[in-house]
């Protein structure tokens, strides 16, 4: 049993938004982040009707879990690529609960009374802005990821998540996506 296993709390996510924005790419690297340290990960994924541009989730259960899919008020954190997708997906999250959406901005007023009503805290960043400003749009997943993993919510290092960024892409712009996303969580704090 290493460090990581002794502290097990199971962690519900689901991550959503449209197809062409990376949302699997996303669940996939935090699966294998997670299982190089000996997490217990189970994901499952529901594809919209259209490759790019159908509403995409992933379910993601970090921990001993038996059932695929979260079950509707118990995702502790709710990561939306875009705005519409969050509001299909809010019924899954619990009172308490982490919302990072990328969005350019904040959701309408009685969105935010309602969260704010059920404790769950909202964290909002314009990850397609910063992408968009690396270059490459495409690494808005990325730059979100980053943005997540500053809040340290979850009991993995950055450079595990950082060396399974590496290992799943080439691409040395993923990198300084997720450091931009990190930067960007601590201006916000």
């Amino acid at each position: 049993m290493n460090e990581y296993q002794s502290n097990l709390k199971i962690y519900r996510i689901i991550i959503t938004g449209l197809g062409g924005q990376g949302i699997l790419f996303l669940s996939r690297i935090f699966a294998e982040a997670f299982t190089e340290i000996g997490y217990p990960v189970m994901v499952s994924e529901i594809h919209g009707m259209s490759q790019r541009g159908g509403a995409v989730v992933s379910h993601f259960k970090l921990g001993d879990e038996e059932a695929p899919l979260i079950q509707h008020r118990t995702a502790d954190i709710i990561i939306a690529l875009n705005s519409d997708e969050l509001i299909r997906n809010l019924s899954f999250i619990k009172n308490g609960g982490y919302i990072f959406l990328n969005t350019e901005e904040r959701l309408n007023t009685e969105i935010e009374l309602f969260l704010k009503n059920l404790n769950i805290k909202t964290c909002y960043l314009n990850a397609s802005h910063i992408a968009s400003n690396l270059g490459d749009i495409r690494k808005t997943n990325i730059v979100m990821l980053g943005f997540i993993m500053a809040k340290k919510l979850f009991p993995i290092s950055q450079d595990v998540i950082e060396k399974t960024i590496v290992q799943k892409s080439k691409d040395e712009l993923n990198i300084k996506a997720f450091v931009k996303g990190l930067e960007a969580m601590e201006i916000k704090l």
